[in-house]
């Protein structure tokens, strides 16, 4: 098959190959398919692979699938809330047990034990809970809206057109947190947007791809460091693992 989409898993060992409709897994080890997914035509927008599992995340907007990587089964179909918009975010909490997702307006998510314990049938219809942060309008153009999480899933990075905040979640990371604050980001221009964000593995750097720069900012206390010119829109930005470098 052709792919619009070229995927790897985190941890290095599948390829997820995507062409609308259609999805295939191969092994970077033995660069051999591993067996397709199947069970479902929706035109997938958007994916999420656990970090450690075989769980793999999909959207056509409107509705989550969840497919084991390992024998291709669809494990389990997600309900998104009432009155939800089309999902524009989907990712693994880096507990592995918890899957977020938002539309512009809320963030949401599900509690994924019961598929990983096999104490439910296959595949389940799964509810969301209660959004967990929400604002009260719709931008009429949503230029951006993120989350990233530290290493430990302790805090999260969410991003809003041309604001951010830091977010302390609870226990539970898709019930209500226990705390937010916003970010102050200095020396955005009128014409700026949040095109990608990321935050350092110990929540003490966020970097900012705005347009054609990189703004690096240091965090509690917030302040400007740096800011580097890029050729091209930023369209994803992430930091290595010990925090030291920015890509």
């Amino acid at each position: 098959m052709g792919a619009e989409d070229v995927i790897f898993s985190p941890d290095g060992r599948q390829l997820l190959l995507v062409n609308g409709t259609r999805l295939a897994v191969v092994s970077a080890e033995t660069w051999e398919p591993v067996k397709q997914p199947a069970g479902g035509k929706p035109v997938f927008s958007m994916f999420a692979f656990q970090q450690k599992g075989a769980l793999l995340a999909t959207t056509d907007g409107h509705e989550v699938l969840v497919w084991n990587t390992i024998n291709g089964r669809l494990t389990a179909r997600l309900q998104c809330p009432a009155h939800s918009l089309s999902v524009v975010t989907l990712l693994f909490h880096p507990d592995d047990h918890h899957l977020v997702a938002g539309d512009g307006k809320q963030f949401w998510g599900w509690d994924l034990n019961a598929i990983k314990s096999g104490l439910v049938s296959s595949p389940p219809i799964l509810a969301s809970t209660s959004p967990f942060l929400q604002w009260p309008d719709m931008p009429e153009v949503l230029l951006a809206f993120s989350m990233g999480f530290t290493e430990d899933g302790s805090i999260a990075l969410v991003t809003r057109q041309k604001r951010a905040w830091l977010v302390n979640l609870n226990s539970d990371p898709i019930q209500k947190p226990l705390h937010s604050r916003e970010i102050t980001l200095e020396g955005l221009g009128e014409e700026d947007w949040l095109c990608s964000c990321a935050l350092s593995p110990k929540a003490d750097w966020m970097a900012v791809a705005a347009n054609h720069n990189l703004r690096i900012y240091k965090l509690n206390p917030d302040s400007f460091e740096k800011e580097i010119r890029l050729t091209e829109t930023g369209d994803a930005v992430a930091f290595s693992v010990n925090g030291r470098w920015c890509v």
